[in-house]
This record gives structure tokens, sequence and C-alpha cells, in this order.
């Protein structure tokens, strides 16, 4: 179909739902389907260091498994790097096992506008084995722990990020190099998210968008007051000069009539 979540394809049960191999092409989508139930990682990220796939607007709810519940990111063959994944408008809830929700050993993950939701893994994301990670307008809320970032891996943007309720003490990303916690920046959840609980497509955008019609509306309107208090200070100078030459003009007269 067209790839909408509004078209209500589930997949329920079984194994691992999708595999993307080593031989994939470089543009792989999995968009609008609703992954509930499997005993496996529903998606098996496998290909090389020059495919690319993007899951968008879908959901991941109660899969279980060791290694990436939803999404598990693995480099095969002799090459240890694996391939580049962008998740967006995604939500994960209630997922379950070892090893995160998403698994990324090896690739390149980017994380945009997704919810995680009440899922029991240890680390809902965890990035290993010379992999890097993207994370913007994601929320995390009632799950066990946000981000795990392992020595050997690297940040490439953290930003606009929610954590909420979590059971560890770490509410962003934990960095184990510097054995610390970077702590997302947002009190407040900033993913776009629909009546039904899903998050839609984008980055946060649209409050964006709201915020700079405000600015340009108050903008205008202050422009707008600027000029008529103009109008009205240079009214009232005219009046007063005015009143000026008027009054010199009958003191004037007065003299005259004066010496006659």
């Amino acid at each position: 179909d067209d790839g909408s979540f509004s078209n209500d394809c589930t997949i329920t049960g079984g194994l691992s739902h999708i595999e993307v191999s080593n031989d994939a092409g470089a543009d792989v989508l999995i968009s609008g389907i609703t992954f509930k139930d499997a005993s496996g990682s529903v998606i098996l990220a496998h290909g090389s260091k020059y495919s690319h796939m993007k899951v968008k607007d879908c959901r991941f709810e109660n899969n279980g498994a060791d290694g990436g519940s939803a999404i598990r990111i693995h480099a095969t063959g002799d090459d240890d790097n694996a391939m580049d994944v962008h998740v967006d408008g995604c939500t994960f809830v209630k997922n379950y096992g070892n090893l995160g929700v998403i698994h990324n050993h090896g690739g390149k993950v980017a994380i945009r506008n997704s919810l995680f939701l009440e899922n029991e893994e240890e680390w809902t994301v965890i990035v290993q084995s010379s992999a890097s990670i993207e994370i913007e307008y994601s929320c995390f809320d009632d799950d066990y722990a946000a981000v795990y970032v392992k020595d050997d891996s690297y940040i490439i943007e953290n930003s606009f990020n929610h954590a909420d309720n979590l059971k560890h003490g770490c509410a962003g990303m934990f960095l184990e190099p510097a054995d610390k916690c970077s702590k997302f920046s947002e009190d407040d959840c900033l993913a776009e998210v629909t009546t039904n609980g899903e998050a839609s497509s984008g980055d946060g955008s649209g409050r964006i968008v709201a915020i700079i019609v405000f600015i340009f509306i108050f903008l205008g309107l202050s422009a707008i007051y600027t000029t008529r208090l103009r109008r009205k200070e240079k009214k009232f100078d005219d009046i007063s000069r005015g009143g000026e030459e008027y009054g010199s003009e009958n003191v004037e007269l007065k003299l005259e009539e004066s010496m006659y």
C-alpha cells in the first residue's frame, strides 16, 4: 500500500519478522507497520556498510529478544561495519529482553521523533563496536533506562530529547568512556504525538513553526503600534508648532495696534 500507518497493517507472533541481508540495496524502506509479540528481533538489519534502511511510522509492541527486541543492527561476513538505519516517527511499547530494544553493533543509527514507553530492557538503546548514534526529539517514559554508549562508540547528535520516570538514575545517555550520565535537555516531550499514541514522523518542527509564526505576528503588531505612535507624535508636534506661530502673530499684532 502507500505505507501509511492508517492502513492498520499488523504482523503478529513468530520469530523475526524482517531480515535485511548483506546484499541489500542502498534504499530500504519499512513504513506504517505494527509489529507485535515476536519472540526474536523484529527487524534484523544485517546489511553491509553500503546499505541504508529507513523505518518510518511503525509501532513495536510486546516483542522479546536478547539483543535488540525491535531492531538489531549487526555486521555480517568479514566486514566489521554494519549498515545505516534511520528510525523516524516510531513508537516502542513494552518490549523486553536483554541488550536493548534497539541494539546497534557496528552500524550507524539515527532516531528522530520517536517514543519509547514502558520497555523492560536494561537499556532501551545500546551502541557498541565502533557504532554511532544520532537522536533528536525523542522521549523515554517509564522505561528501565534510556541510551548506553560503550567506550568504543560515539555520539553524533543528542538534541531536544526527554526522559521521565526511568528506573535507572541516568535520565539520558550513559557514556561508558567517561563513566558519566549526559542528561537529556528537555523537561517535556517534544515528539509530535497523535491521539492514538503513535508518533508522527517529523522533528518537532510543528512547534517551531508555531513559535516562528507567533514571533512574526508579534513583530508585525509592534511595527503597526510604533507607526501609529509616531504619527500621533508628529501630529502633536505640528499642532504645537502651529500654536506657537499663531501665538507670536497675535503678539506682533497687538504691538502694532498699541503703536497707533
